[in-house]
């Protein structure tokens, strides 16, 4: 089975710019925390990892979770960088400032508590005002 590898150890060479924006952000840490990669730069082509059919499905699944648009493993051959499945993304949603604000969105409810979050929930007058 093959395995997701380190940039130095596939020998690939890559030309890694860090990712610029929150979808970027979003994105590349999907792909790094399914591949067990410390590191991936919006160019990195997700195929020199060697990723493997699970990893893939992993990663379009948590796509899926958080993006609600139709992918398969299939997008990830079309799209194998992250500035290349962003820019997908963007065009399924009907623009790039829509999955910018579904990334930061995701990103910062990721960041609060289990409790912060059941609060957030529970308390229609907190969740209303943070809507303004």
């Amino acid at each position: 089975m093959l395995t997701a590898r380190s940039h130095t150890e596939s020998g690939a060479t890559f030309d890694s710019v860090a990712p610029r924006t929150p979808a970027e952000e979003f994105v590349a840490g999907i792909w790094s925390s399914c591949l067990g990669v410390e590191r991936l730069g919006i160019y990195d082509n997700l195929f020199a990892f060697l990723v493997d059919s699970i990893s893939a499905q992993k990663i379009v699944v948590r796509l899926l979770e958080v993006f609600r648009v139709n992918l398969t493993i299939g997008t990830l051959f079309a799209a194998p960088t992250v500035d290349a499945l962003v820019g997908l993304l963007s065009e399924m949603w009907g623009g790039r400032e829509i999955v910018e604000e579904i990334a930061w969105t995701f990103a910062q409810v990721q960041r609060l508590s289990d409790l912060e979050r059941a609060a957030m929930l529970a308390d229609r007058t907190l969740w209303d005002s943070a809507s303004l």
